[in-house]
């Protein structure tokens, strides 16, 4: 669990969660979307919105999420407007006494990874029920126990597969693949979270979804991962296979962040 040491906007009070004994569920059955600032405005925002809609109307049909939209975007302007710095955001929303709620919590950003090895994780992933762009809490025990198992060997990520051995995801990250002059990632599958970051870069990349196996990892040139709190992280080792860093994408990714703040 991570630790909670920046305010939290709850519903419509400020909540310091230092002053305050009241703990609010960070994970477990939560839906959320997570998403960090740049210069004090959002790139994707419309997109994390929507994110959470969809989960809204998947898990809590009958609850109206567009009714929290506007407070959600009020508790975010007041948290930035506080904030004075680049901060990492997360929307959480739950059910409590049959009314949706909803907090917003904040964290200071993780460094930045210049550079990230890979390891097979030892388990495969499988088909969930809940679709592919929903992110919620029950997702992710397993995975963050294996990313602990790798992060002890001395490794920054873990590569998960599902039963058909074809690549998933990494940890908290899609993964993309470069090719000689093609840019590939996996094709939805059910057994992954489809990005906002991921699925914005497919469009302006002109990547391909496709399945993609253990034997395409160790013939790609280059291999990234992406995140909406992290952005772009170049791996650079894959078990025994050195990776070259990539020259034009950071620099890409970076213009198309600046083009799509809000």
């Amino acid at each position: 669990m991570e630790k909670q040491d920046l305010p939290i906007f709850h519903k419509k009070k400020l909540i310091n969660p230092l002053k305050n004994t009241k703990k609010l569920p960070l994970f477990r059955d939560r839906l959320f979307t997570s998403f960090r600032s740049f210069e004090g405005r959002v790139p994707f925002l419309v997109d994390h919105l929507k994110r959470l809609a969809e989960g809204c109307s998947y898990f809590y049909p009958h609850e109206d999420f567009a009714g929290l939209e506007n407070k959600i975007l009020e508790g975010l302007e007041r948290l930035m407007a506080m904030a004075h710095r680049d901060l990492r955001y997360r929307i959480t929303l739950y059910l409590e006494a049959d009314e949706l709620e909803f907090f917003i919590s904040t964290y200071l950003l993780p460094e930045a990874l210049p550079r990230c090895e890979l390891i097979r994780a030892r388990t495969p992933r499988y088909p969930s029920s809940v679709p592919s762009n929903i992110k919620w809490g029950n997702n992710y025990a397993e995975i963050f126990h294996e990313l602990k198992w790798a992060q002890e060997q001395g490794l920054d990520e873990v590569i998960f597969f599902n039963q058909e051995g074809l690549i998933t995801e990494c940890s908290t990250s899609n993964i993309f693949l470069i090719k000689g002059d093609r840019i590939l990632t996996p094709k939805p599958n059910k057994c992954f979270l489809t990005g906002i970051l991921r699925n914005n870069l497919i469009n302006h990349l002109k990547a391909e979804e496709l399945d993609l196996s253990f034997e395409d990892l160790k013939e790609a040139d280059e291999v990234f991962l992406t995140n909406s709190v992290r952005g772009i992280v170049p791996v650079t080792k894959f078990e025994d296979k050195i990776l070259k860093k990539s020259s034009k994408i950071p620099e890409i990714y970076k213009k198309m962040i600046e083009a799509n703040c809000e």
